[in-house]
């Protein structure tokens, strides 16, 4: 392919992380990419802890959804940065722009379109968004991570899977050893808490409630991203927030985690039993509709924050043992990278 990639994606990691992802493999593909954020804390230390300086614009957040001069202020921004998405665009040379959803991909796309500059868009979820909607209307074509999505018809997207960051897997006892300052005993399983870059709370609150069943199933429980004093009972480990997953993974016997589908494909890809608890405030509530499509797809459990402890431990208890990771963790990139190839630039 010829000419440089625009890859769009702000907002939370479920649409940074596969931006990222298909970014460094298209580059190890020795094509030109850059990426385009908005300007948001968070935003920065994800691309930061990948290893990636994304260009910017000055946005931060949609005006939907936020009231009074914090909308106002949104509005104001979402109007100047069309104008500076089509400088950036000019000015980089870009040939072909994939937009990974969330409020900067609206820019991006009316830019892109004024320009005459073809536009791919990526959603993750099961539930399309406002924007992939918006584009569907617009006959921008749409690649889904997954077989179905709410909100478009059949014949208005293919299916393409989810991009996978590279992730460097260890030795499952090494890793814990790392991770915990000691490996696990024999016949303990580690199961790692993952509340998600948003809305962990209720994650909390389940734990609390089932501490005494969770004991009785010989599992040590470890919650990432949260200090010492918040952890949801006396004997659960800690483990500050980290956006490199490679220990982790390599050294959980299980994951629970809520339904983000970046975080839901890599522990498929990777073999790891999952336990799904849906956030249940996520935007169109995607991250049940999320949940559901996993189960289907894989005979994870599901279950709700208020769900009762018992079923908690029944779920634990009732987990399979760890599987091999897939052999090729490239399929989506490349499928991605096909549909792309297909655009008119």
């Amino acid at each position: 392919m010829t000419g440089k990639i625009l890859l769009a994606a702000g907002g939370t990691g479920g649409h940074i992380i596969p931006s990222i992802a298909f970014g460094q493999w298209l580059k190890r593909k020795d094509e030109s990419v850059v990426w385009l954020t908005g300007s948001r804390e968070l935003e920065e230390k994800i691309y930061q802890a990948h290893g990636v300086t994304p260009l910017k614009i000055s946005l931060e957040g949609s005006p939907l959804g936020v009231r009074g001069l914090r909308s106002l202020r949104r509005w104001k921004q979402l109007a100047g940065s069309f104008f500076e998405c089509r400088a950036v665009l000019a000015r980089e040379s870009i040939a072909r722009c994939v937009l990974f959803g969330g409020y900067l991909s609206m820019p991006v796309l009316l830019a892109a379109r004024s320009l005459g500059i073809p536009v791919l868009m990526h959603e993750q979820n099961t539930v399309a968004g406002k924007v992939t909607r918006f584009a569907a209307r617009m006959n921008v074509p749409i690649a889904c991570a997954w077989s179905e999505c709410k909100g478009l018809e059949k014949n208005k997207f293919v299916t393409a899977g989810l991009p996978l960051r590279q992730l460097e897997l260890t030795d499952q006892k090494q890793a814990q050893g790392r991770l915990l300052g000691a490996p696990l005993g024999e016949g303990e399983k580690l199961v790692i808490i993952l509340g998600g870059s948003l809305g962990s709370g209720g994650m909390k609150n389940m734990l609390q409630n089932s501490q005494d069943m969770i004991k009785s199933t010989g599992c040590k429980i470890l919650c990432m991203g949260i200090a010492p004093e918040q952890r949801p009972f006396p004997e659960a480990l800690t483990h500050e927030a980290c956006w490199d997953m490679s220990l982790v993974y390599s050294a959980a016997d299980a994951v629970v985690c809520r339904a983000g589908a970046s975080t839901l494909a890599e522990l498929n890809a990777l073999g790891i039993p999952v336990i799904v608890v849906p956030w249940a405030a996520s935007a169109d509530d995607h991250q049940s509709h999320n949940a559901r499509a996993f189960a289907a797809q894989t005979g994870a459990p599901v279950l709700n924050e208020n769900d009762a402890p018992r079923d908690f431990a029944a779920a634990l208890a009732a987990l399979p043992k760890r599987r091999p990771a897939e052999s090729d963790l490239n399929a989506a990139s490349a499928n991605l990278y096909k549909v792309l190839c297909s655009l008119n630039a």
